[in-house]
């Protein structure tokens, strides 16, 4: 038989072990949460609007090489950012790297499929570069959806329809484009598809617009930004 103690000495047992668990073991700090420095705060943002203006400045004072190697090195820090792997695209066309450049575009429509530049340059290069008129039709209107005002998208599907035979759907999209945009460029193509057309009065209109647009300068078309 076990030999049972007081029951004075049992509530002296239970009031020790009390008091011990309550208070007298060293408090852990709580885990603290890893902050960004001060300098690390914006820095990642900053560097990569910084790399997409100073890339497009490139681009426009056709520096392209330069341009690939900001670029690079942005992706480098910024890999899924939509808006360097399109102008990288941009910068390697003009290089004549033309898989890379439609695998950029690709990309760059994954990664934000609200944007309309990198379907209107994708469907410019499986056009120029491959002949794949139905894809690049797509393409373009797709782009066009997105932005009913993108430049690039609106010229080059005009020029689509007018290389395939298409001289309507040509007409009205140049037409369409300098109610938006007027421009050199597209006065020219909208006179020479008039020609197409034997519509010469419209020509010799639309062509006397482009010579006057050249003399004042017009914006460029199909601009890098």
């Amino acid at each position: 038989m076990r030999r049972l103690l007081p029951l004075g000495t049992c509530l002296s047992l239970v009031l020790a072990v009390h008091i011990e668990g309550c208070g007298c073991e060293e408090e852990r700090p709580a885990p603290q949460t890893a902050k960004s420095s001060p300098a690390e705060v914006g820095t990642a943002p900053f560097t990569t609007a910084a790399a997409i203006d100073k890339a497009r400045n490139l681009l426009n004072v056709l520096q392209p090489e330069e341009a690939e190697r900001v670029l690079r090195e942005a992706l480098e820090v910024a890999p899924d950012h939509a808006q360097l792997n399109n102008l990288l695209g941009a910068a390697l066309v003009e290089l004549s790297s033309f898989a890379e450049a439609e695998a950029r575009f690709h990309r760059a429509a994954e990664l934000d499929p609200t944007i309309a530049d990198p379907l209107a340059r994708l469907g410019w290069l499986l056009y120029e570069k491959q002949g794949k008129a139905l894809e690049a039709k797509d393409l373009l209107q797709q782009s066009l959806k997105l932005d009913p005002d993108h430049e690039r998208a609106r010229y080059t599907l005009g020029l689509v329809h007018q290389r395939e035979g298409e001289l309507d759907s040509a007409a009205a999209l140049y037409a369409s484009l300098l109610e938006r945009i007027p421009s050199a460029e597209a006065h020219r193509q909208l006179g020479l598809t008039y020609l197409q057309q034997g519509k010469l009065e419209r020509a010799q209109r639309s062509l006397q617009e482009a010579a006057r647009w050249s003399r004042c300068g017009s914006p460029e078309s199909r601009r890098t930004s």
